[in-house]
């Protein structure tokens, strides 16, 4: 068949001419043909703009060449020149090479050696625009000449020559083989085998026809251009131009490249029988009545159509189903489906069948919902069982056949029920899973409902049971829980905490552990009673403690933790006296008075280098000795010392005391 992919043509020329220059001696840079008394001769490149070729010739008895071009043979640079020489084959060669205008199909033409070489082979005129062809004439017919082609540069100076002998005796191709036909829906395939092309053969054929005649008339051609020969591709070729019921007689015949035809092939013969189908019938439209549904359509204004054939399904996305089991006559256009139950939705299709057997396309599909007015019977033996809040509920069906599904209910009272499925579920089990499946209330009793929907929505009456869900959830922790030293004198801690915000909580339990990791619980406390007097406490040690609540059922919260508390007194101690200051060679020695206090730790030295300045903390840790050794202090300092109590309390400073010197 034709194929008016450009690129497949490239690549045959690529195959045909590469393989003629690279495995035939006797083929280089020129190919030749003879038809008739003429030798064709073909460059198989295109020359480069301003070079050409002269030909000479030596014949029988001749010892010396002839020019037979008196000019060198050259290509065509005007493209107006080129529109006119391919006269009615500019518009083929335009759109092959996808040119818009003549001087872009020239620029395209010399520069894809491929497609020009393909072209020139079609077309010879395209050969002579690009200088690629010359033909010879007023050869002796079964005589043998050499053919001598010489390449000239720009300037007219030889640049190579090239000899071929050629027998002036036409060889045409060989004609196809093994044709056969294949009969389609208004279409004839045609198939045929052609040898693959060999070299040293001499095999130029590029091309087929096809020929066709009706009985009593002559053959005609039938394709509108030559049918390529592209090694590697299908040899088919599809006819559109044939009618159903006639009978057809088919040949074919190669075509090379300087236009011999071969012999034609063994005539073959096909009858295209009846293959398309009528129109589908138009016009359907339902009558839906009791159980059933009435079918009516158009009549087919074909007069082959012999009867109809109707089609079911219960959803577009599923199959349709023949469902009349004889024919239904074509004068009658008409049916009635005994479906046996309603409320259900049901497409129609119908299709009309010609005599020759061929059915059409479906017609477009309709639907319809037999009607059904009595409610099925109530769901039987409704049980349940709880797994992590979530209930399962288990029933059996009625005894309905129609029944599509079930609806399901939930309330907190039997006056008080909602439904909870928006559509019907199919199975006789359901999993109540609550809320974003997160289970339904600990410790809350509710009534769920079954019923059943048959296939016209008509709903049964409710089946019913009570249902209680365990309390296993535990409570909220309680809020903020808060400590704070009772008094001065650092013997007790009071303890208080915000109620948890779970309303089933009747206890809370309060434990407290120490900086030695013991812990000590205090018990269970009444949801009114959220303080706590801690007076088992020692000064100078850290507690945090913990309050857990605990619900009517038992289940307890995540504690809630307090910030740790240190236990300590407010009262600082006495203030040291008789501080004195003493230089040496060294710094200055501090000294004082003990100062008697039982939760005494040590002293604090401060100094400064005015009596009335700021002072600064001089030792990094308490001092326990009546004595300090300040190697940075001088003859210029002041000191002040406090003590320190176990509860970190200062007493007042001495007075300011002045360095002595030795």
């Amino acid at each position: 068949m034709l194929r008016k992919n450009w690129i497949k043509l490239i690549a045959f020329t690529l195959v045909f001419l590469i393989s003629q220059k690279s495995q035939s001696q006797e083929v280089g840079k020129f190919i030749t043909g003879v038809k008739g008394d003429s030798v064709f001769i073909f460059l198989t490149d295109t020359p480069r703009r301003g070079t050409g070729f002269y030909v000479e010739r030596t014949g029988p008895g001749e010892s010396r060449f002839e020019r037979l071009t008196v000019e060198p043979v050259s290509g065509i640079d005007n493209p107006e020149e080129a529109r006119i020489l391919l006269g009615n084959n500019y518009e083929a060669v335009l759109r092959a090479v996808r040119a818009e205008n003549p001087t872009e199909m020239l620029l395209r033409l010399r520069g894809n050696s491929f497609a020009g070489g393909v072209l020139s082979l079609l077309y010879r005129d395209v050969g002579t625009i690009l200088g690629r062809y010359y033909a010879s004439g007023n050869n002796i017919k079964g005589a043998r000449y050499t053919y001598r082609v010489i390449f000239i540069d720009r300037t007219g100076k030889e640049i190579s020559r090239e000899e071929r002998s050629v027998l002036i005796q036409e060889s045409p191709p060989k004609p196809p083989s093994n044709i056969k036909l294949e009969p389609g829906d208004k279409v004839v395939t045609i198939r045929w085998d052609y040898p693959a092309w060999k070299p040293y053969t001499g095999d130029l054929a590029i091309a087929f026809h096809i020929y066709r005649k009706e009985e009593g008339k002559d053959f005609k051609l039938v394709e509108k251009e030559p049918l390529l020969r592209i090694e590697g591709q299908p040899l088919d070729y599809r006819d559109y131009d044939v009618i159903e019921g006639v009978k057809y007689t088919y040949m074919m015949t190669a075509v090379d490249v300087v236009g011999l035809e071969s012999s034609p092939s063994s005539n073959i013969t096909i009858l295209l029988k009846d293959r398309t189908a009528p129109n589908p019938p138009e016009g359907l439209r339902t009558v839906a009545g009791n159980l059933k549904v009435k079918l009516i359509w158009l009549m087919s204004p074909e007069l082959d159509v012999s009867y109809y054939n109707v089609y079911r399904s219960e959803g577009l996305d599923k199959p349709f189903v023949k469902i009349n089991i004889k024919p239904i006559h074509s004068m009658d256009p008409s049916y009635v489906d005994s479906v046996g139950i309603g409320g259900l939705q049901f497409f129609y299709r119908v299709s009309a069948i010609d005599n020759s057997g061929n059915e059409s396309k479906h017609s477009n599909a309709i639907s319809a919902v037999p009607r059904d007015r009595v409610p099925p019977g109530k769901p039987k033996d409704l049980t349940y069982v709880i797994d992590n809040r979530k209930v399962k509920l288990t029933w059996k069906p009625p005894k309905d056949k129609d029944v599509q599904g079930y609806y399901v209910f939930r309330g907190e009272s039997f006056d008080k029920i909602a439904q909870i499925t928006s559509t019907p579920i199919l199975e006789t089990t359901y999993t109540d899973s609550g809320f974003n499946a997160k289970g339904l209330v600990p410790g809350r009793s509710y009534i769920i409902g079954i019923t059943a929907v048959d296939n016209s929505w008509n709903q049964s009456e409710r089946t019913d049971i009570k249902v209680q869900i365990p309390d296993d959830e535990p409570p909220l922790p309680p809020g903020v829980v808060r400590v704070e030293n009772l008094d001065n004198i650092g013997n007790a801690l009071i303890v208080e905490w915000n109620s948890s915000i779970s309303h089933d909580v009747n206890k809370y339990e309060l434990t407290r552990n120490d900086e030695k990791g013991i812990r000590k619980n205090f018990g269970l406390f009444e949801t009114s009673k959220r303080k706590f007097h801690d007076t088992t406490v020692v000064k100078g040690s850290e507690y945090f403690y913990q309050v857990v609540a605990i619900d009517s059922a038992g289940n307890r919260s995540q504690p809630s933790i307090s910030d740790t508390i240190f236990v300590k007194d407010y009262s600082p101690p006495p203030s040291p006296r008789f501080a004195q200051a003493t230089m040496n060679e060294n710094g200055v020695i501090i000294t004082w008075e003990r100062v008697i206090d039982f939760d005494l730790v040590g002293y604090n030295i401060y100094r400064s280098n005015l009596p009335t300045g700021v002072y600064i903390k001089v030792n990094s840790g308490a001092v326990h000795e009546l004595k300090y050794f300040d190697s940075e202090g001088n003859s210029n300092s002041w000191y002040k010392i406090k003590s320190v109590d176990t509860s970190g309390n200062e007493s007042r400073a001495t007075t300011p005391v002045p360095v002595k010197m030795r």
